[in-house]
């Protein structure tokens, strides 16, 4: 039992990776999974399951006699996660581990990706840089989680969210690539593709393909330069809701602090990487080596 625990809590590091193996533990047990909506059909002595958000698993088994009650074990593991401490209880002879971080927030991060995604780093490439799985063991979906977010273009410096930088790399120009692009295919969601290219000039463009009645709508901003510590923001979604909303209106301005202080201000448990260039200064920050 201890090593069943043990590679339960190693396979569980979110709450999203709890159910996932939660949910592939009890189809080994024969378990049968049920969908919410439809209508069920259970039989005396078999054992059945449904999850919600891909966070949620419920399981029973129905008895073979008649329910004089019920016994119920529940647990709950709250978004984003917990994190042991440090410091350790001996409390007659059983050590207890003290955790933090609990608690759930209200945000979107990357639910409609592949559990693996919180696995991700960021590794420099001779002409930018590219995702790469912290653990390629666990990698089962490459698509739209693995691609270059940055690559030069001769003078000109393309950074993207998703595969769209190889596409305006290979059209050697920025609308035309993005005009053979649209949003990720990812239903009912369906998330922008951001983009942006920085010119030797220091003028830029930033784009967002986003889903708007079934079809995709382009829109571009361009900008002659910004002043120092400025930058334009432009985010996947605005706000929460099921389907998240797309972002809307012209890029948000902001101000720049150093590369350690956005680092540093980004949320603890749900930050994977982050690529800073400053003044030509390449740096790279990632949770799963230690930054």
């Amino acid at each position: 039992m201890y090593d069943d625990l043990v590679e339960f809590l190693q396979e569980s590091v979110t709450p999203f990776h709890a159910a996932a193996t939660a949910e592939s533990w009890l189809c080994a047990a024969g378990f049968t999974r049920l969908e919410e909506a439809d209508y069920w059909n259970l039989e005396p002595g078999k054992g059945y399951y449904t999850t919600r958000n891909g966070s949620s698993v419920v399981a029973w088994r129905v008895p073979q006699h008649a329910i004089g009650g019920w016994r119920i074990v529940a647990s709950h593991s709250d978004s984003p996660s917990w994190k042991i401490k440090a410091d350790t209880v001996e409390n007659d002879g059983c050590r207890r581990l003290s955790v933090e971080g609990y608690g759930g927030m209200i945000m979107s991060t990357w639910l409609d990706r592949p559990l693996t995604v919180g696995g991700r780093a960021l590794v420099k490439t001779e002409d930018g840089i590219r995702t790469e799985a912290h653990d390629p063991a666990k990698l089962e979906d490459p698509s739209l989680i693995i691609y270059h977010p940055v690559r030069t273009m001769g003078r000109d410096l393309v950074v993207t969210n998703g595969d769209q930088t190889d596409t305006i790399c290979e059209h050697g120009d920025f609308r035309r690539g993005l005009m053979t692009r649209e949003y990720e295919p990812d239903g009912p969601n369906w998330t922008p593709r951001i983009s942006a290219i920085v010119h030797e000039d220091g003028s830029f463009e930033m784009s967002i393909l986003k889903h708007k009645d079934g079809r995709c709508l382009r829109e571009f901003f361009c900008y002659e330069g910004c002043d120092e510590d400025q930058a334009f923001f432009i985010s996947t979604y605005q706000g929460d809701g099921s389907p998240l909303p797309t972002f809307a209106g012209e890029p948000m301005e902001v101000s720049v602090p150093s590369p350690e202080e956005v680092w540093a201000a980004l949320n603890a448990d749900n930050k994977v990487s982050l690529y800073t260039n400053v003044n030509g200064e390449v740096k790279l920050f990632n949770k799963n080596l230690g930054d």
